[in-house]
């Protein structure tokens, strides 16, 4: 038989039980989603080096999803499930603070620093643009319909295009991946009864070249029937549509940025003429190389399987596909009233054509034989 919690020195945390009770923190968080946040966002401003504070969110969205909706939008189950934030630990017939710090091994002062810094984010939160609909209501958009036999299938082709070591085999894999998203797709819009109203999805892209691997993503998405917005400050990305849609471009870009990571490692240290070295603007200009042409690709082989479909079928697809455009259109107009352009510069001609190389090493039509003895080279 247990014996009864005993908490070490609860005093010690009276201050917080009086400043910093759990369920207002709670109750914070939660006015933070009609603010347009989401709980990933949140974990991102906190940072994987404040461990406490992402253990005091876990524990706050814990209380908080016990409130939200059943036909709550399925993103935000998923993100508080990768926090962590499950059902609740702690006694609540005890004292919330000593139990948390004995649970993580923390001294008092990290655990005041954790529950302050946390208290002074979710206290007056900037609003950031509304993607979905807070958890306590209905989600706006349909759930994405990817996460079937057709998503396990692309994941299949993108892990192999991943692994093989010739350039021909992943750009073929990658390409029978597009037109499998791009039939679904078309299967999706044809059998939605209305067009859904789109919703959006914020991604972090870090550094190195956060900027130029955006531009992957960016193309990516248009590709799809997605539009991208690009947060400098924060170093996130937004993409903005059709829930399936989202899910698969996602998918796609998590791969491409993969490979392409993959090649600029293999392609190893730069230097100019003159023996200086340029690695960052060859990198820089690799992305902005690959994105380009992967861009190009995709909507190629988007562009070919629609094509086909209409031969087969006799089913002409403008309207529909205008429609669900319009549609992310003026989702993305209501959520970026007011939005500039991205601006970006290369200056290493020979990064910008390797990336290129990279992109357009195989045929994309993925009913060619893969050839099985390309060495990758980027530098010839």
């Amino acid at each position: 038989m247990s014996a009864p919690f005993s908490p070490p020195a609860a005093s010690k945390f009276a201050d917080l039980a009086d400043h910093h009770p759990l369920p207002a923190l709670a109750g914070q968080l939660a006015a933070m989603w009609d603010r347009g946040w989401q709980p990933l966002d949140l974990a991102r401003v906190f940072g994987k080096e404040l461990g406490l504070t992402l253990a005091i969110l876990a524990d706050c969205l814990s209380l908080d999803r016990a409130g939200w909706h059943a036909g709550a939008a399925p993103l935000w189950t998923h993100q508080a499930d990768e926090l962590g934030a499950h059902a609740p630990w702690w006694q609540h017939n005890q004292p919330y603070w000593p139990q948390f710090a004995e649970r993580h091994g923390a001294s008092d002062r990290a655990v005041h620093a954790a529950a302050t810094s946390f208290g002074l984010v979710v206290a007056d939160p900037p609003a950031q643009p509304l993607l979905e609909a807070p958890p306590t209501q209905i989600a706006w958009s349909k759930g994405a319909s990817g996460d079937d036999g057709v998503l396990a299938k692309v994941r299949a082709l993108l892990a192999k295009a991943e692994s093989t070591e010739f350039d021909h085999e992943a750009e073929a894999l990658s390409a029978k991946a597009q037109e499998l998203i791009a039939r679904h797709s078309i299967d999706v819009a044809l059998l939605a009864d209305e067009i859904d109203i789109p919703g959006g999805k914020r991604l972090y892209v870090g550094p190195p070249y956060a900027k130029a691997k955006f531009l992957l993503l960016a193309n990516i998405a248009q590709a799809n029937g997605c539009r991208s917005v690009w947060n400098d400050q924060r170093k996130t990305a937004t993409i903005v549509g059709h829930q399936n849609d989202l899910l698969l471009a996602e998918v796609l870009f998590t791969s491409l940025l993969l490979q392409g990571t993959g090649a600029v490692l293999a392609a190893g240290a730069q230097s100019d003429g003159w023996g200086g070295s340029n690695t960052k603007s060859w990198r820089n200009a690799f992305w902005q190389g690959y994105a380009h042409r992967i861009g190009q690709r995709l909507t190629e082989a988007t562009t070919s399987t629609q094509a086909r479909h209409e031969a087969e079928t006799g089913h002409n697809l403008l309207p529909v596909l205008a429609k669900r455009s319009d549609a992310v259109d003026k989702a993305l107009d209501d959520a970026f009233p007011q939005l500039g352009s991205l601006r970006t510069s290369v200056s290493n001609g020979e990064g910008l054509n390797a990336g290129r190389r990279f992109a357009d090493s195989a045929e994309l039509d993925a009913n060619h034989p893969v050839p099985r003895s390309s060495p990758r080279e980027l530098n010839r």
